[in-house]
């Protein structure tokens, strides 16, 4: 008869290579959460500051060199009202993103420092909300406010949305904080390409319509377990 001791040291050879097999597969995937700054760029900076962001994520490890990823990220920037000639003017823009990236490892992802550059498409929900207004009876009318209208204190309080695609493309690099957790600083550079906004109702204006493309530099700090 099988001794219960045998039975069990049988079991435990045969589980090992299982247990190997899961903590490989384990490790391919990485999740990552973090904040940081998204500097505004070109024509959108005129009309909007810099903003804060939060992100999350996950990473799937298709090579050794080579990640698959999926990121959301929200940031807030405010109107910048001094530029419309209308300091009295507030408003924000909240962004949202929804980001698939490779990332390629120039040197082992595990190094004490480890060196990448990531890139991708997106698809990105600009909302840019007005929230206060007064001083003006002229048309206000702007494609990175997302709105152009004849009689803003009727009809300019309120909210336009877009939702546009988008690719960024950069790069930075990785290092541990605990066996089990690293930190990535890295930057990218993100051009969102946007609705054409109808700008006929402005005196003088040149075109009778404006796209609203959107330019932004990300710097995030993210944590990757």
């Amino acid at each position: 008869m099988i001794s219960l001791r045998y039975t069990a040291t049988i079991g435990l050879i045969l589980a090992l290579p299982a247990a190997a097999l899961a903590q490989t597969a384990e490790k391919r995937i990485t999740w990552s959460v973090g904040s940081g700054s998204v500097v505004t760029l070109s024509d959108t900076r005129d009309r909007f500051g810099n903003g804060v962001a939060v992100i999350g994520g996950v990473a799937y490890a298709a090579t050794d060199r080579v990640d698959l990823s999926f990121d959301y990220g929200i940031s807030w920037h405010n109107v910048k009202g001094a530029f419309f000639d209308l300091p009295s003017l507030r408003g924000d823009q909240r962004m949202q993103q929804f980001a698939f990236n490779a990332t390629y490892w120039l040197n082992d992802r595990h190094s004490t420092v480890a060196f990448f550059v990531v890139g991708g498409p997106g698809i990105f929900r600009r909302d840019v909300s007005i929230t206060y207004i007064s001083g003006t009876t002229g048309p206000v009318c702007d494609p990175f406010l997302l709105v152009c209208e004849e009689d803003p204190e009727e009809n300019l309080v309120g909210s336009r949305g877009s939702t546009d695609a988008g690719v960024s493309f950069g790069g930075g690099f990785t290092f541990p904080l605990t066996d089990y957790l690293r930190m990535s600083v890295d930057t990218r550079y993100l051009f969102i390409w946007g609705p054409k906004i109808d700008t006929s109702i402005v005196p003088g204006a040149t075109s009778s319509s404006t796209t609203a493309n959107g330019q932004f530099l990300p710097v995030r700090i993210v944590f990757l377990f």
